[in-house]
């Protein structure tokens, strides 16, 4: 059913390898499914909703679940999202488009960071979450299309297409700390000097490390410490010593921890999220009662609310041309 809605829409000489991705996703889905063990209640009525669900409609089906494609408003922020699917504590959305690495995913959902798309699903779902009896503080991401020739091996790990975002308890140190897959993935990652050391390397920057991770390599006391765990000397010692604080460092960004093909998010960093997404919805409810007032009054396309802005572009160069501003 889906590929003969979809199949073949880009051009006619697609239909057949898009209808061969189509079952690939399909099949992945499905392995998905019998992964997480999901075995829903059928408790709802596919009539009743807002939305119904087109398939089930032409399959003459009526009933379906609140497990899956459930819409979810928060009762403390200004936040909602609809579910694709709900199982066991932890929420699923499928995603059809290319995958994501985990830098990508992290970057994304950092603010300032500077990505082209900032994309803070996995934050919005995991605060939705929080709030609902029986969350697990899970959250994953699955890319349907990813691996879509190896996946056509019967013995293929689903696994690989999944990227669990979590919500810790502990602080990103702890997380850091305590995380076997990332002493694990370091152990296979840093040079042969630094690989025995790993845990006791991770126990000092804790102890020691303050600020951005960014900055953890230019902190003197910190690199002849970990030169000295190392057994590190010469000439390249301190540059060897800088290069292993970097690739740790990588690992925790904004306040996360990219852990393998997983995320660790503090429950402080969701917090600190939320804090920001009020502040920035009483700003907008703020500014829904006004005129908007061009600010600032020069450059005004570069102003966070020039595409929300109701006043026209008018000129304002003393030269009488027309520069919009």
């Amino acid at each position: 059913m889906i590929s003969d809605r979809y199949s073949g829409l880009s051009s006619p000489a697609m239909e057949e390898i898009d209808a061969d991705a189509v079952k690939v996703a399909m099949l992945n889905i499905t392995r998905y499914i019998d992964l997480m063990q999901v075995r829903p209640v059928l408790d709802s009525s596919n009539t009743a909703r807002r939305h119904p669900n087109r398939f089930l409609e032409e399959l003459g089906l009526t009933a379906t679940s609140t497990v899956c494609e459930t819409n979810h408003t928060s009762t403390v922020h200004p936040i909602h999202g609809d579910f694709d699917l709900f199982w066991n504590g932890v929420i699923t959305d499928y995603k059809t488009g290319k995958a994501k690495t985990v830098d990508d995913i992290v970057r994304d959902m950092t603010m300032g960071s500077g990505a082209k798309y900032p994309e803070f699903q996995p934050l919005i779902y995991l605060a939705l979450a929080s709030e609902m009896k029986g969350s697990n503080d899970g959250f994953n991401l699955f890319y349907a299309m990813e691996n879509d020739v190896e996946s056509s091996d019967d013995d293929y790990d689903i696994g690989r297409n999944m990227r669990p975002v979590r919500i810790r308890r502990e602080t990103l140190m702890e997380c850091m700390t305590s995380s076997e897959d990332l002493i694990a993935d370091l152990e296979e990652d840093l040079s042969r000097d630094f690989k025995p050391h790993v845990r006791e390397i991770l126990d000092t920057i804790a102890s020691m490390a303050v600020g951005d991770p960014e900055d953890w390599k230019s902190d003197q006391a910190l690199v002849d410490r970990i030169a000295s765990i190392a057994g590190v000397r010469g000439k390249n010692a301190e540059k060897s010593t800088r290069t292993a604080i970097g690739k740790i460092a990588a690992r925790l960004r904004g306040g996360m921890l990219i852990n393998g093909r997983s995320v660790d998010i503090p429950r402080s960093t969701l917090d600190s999220f939320l804090l920001e997404v009020d502040r920035m919805h009483d700003e907008a409810v703020a500014g829904s009662l006004t005129d908007l007032p061009a600010t600032p009054r020069i450059e005004c396309r570069k102003c966070r609310f020039y595409e929300a802005c109701t006043r026209e572009v008018l000129p304002v160069n003393d030269s009488g041309d027309d520069t919009d501003e």
